[in-house]
């Protein structure tokens, strides 16, 4: 070992460090199965008939568009809440 061993409250607060260093590289690696979802951005198209547009109210709409795009966001992990 190259670094002597922590103790005590060091040695929990490197172990926690350590274990988010471990979660962050598992998210980012691409895995043979789900390289088509990460490899690709795309926005899906949301078909609206005329009808519905004539009588729903724009911003009920424009809600509904903006839920879409931000579940776009999140599949490809560029949404980050702070």
């Amino acid at each position: 070992m190259p670094f002597p061993e922590p103790k005590g409250h060091k040695k929990s607060l490197l172990c926690s460090r350590l274990r988010i260093f471990n979660i962050q590289q598992g998210l980012f690696t691409v895995h043979p199965c789900f390289f088509g979802k990460q490899s690709f951005f795309f926005f899906l198209v949301v078909g609206i008939r005329y009808a519905a547009v004539y009588r729903a109210n724009r911003s009920t709409l424009g809600f509904f568009v903006e839920t879409n795009a931000l579940g776009t966001f999140i599949g490809n992990y560029i949404v980050k809440f702070v």
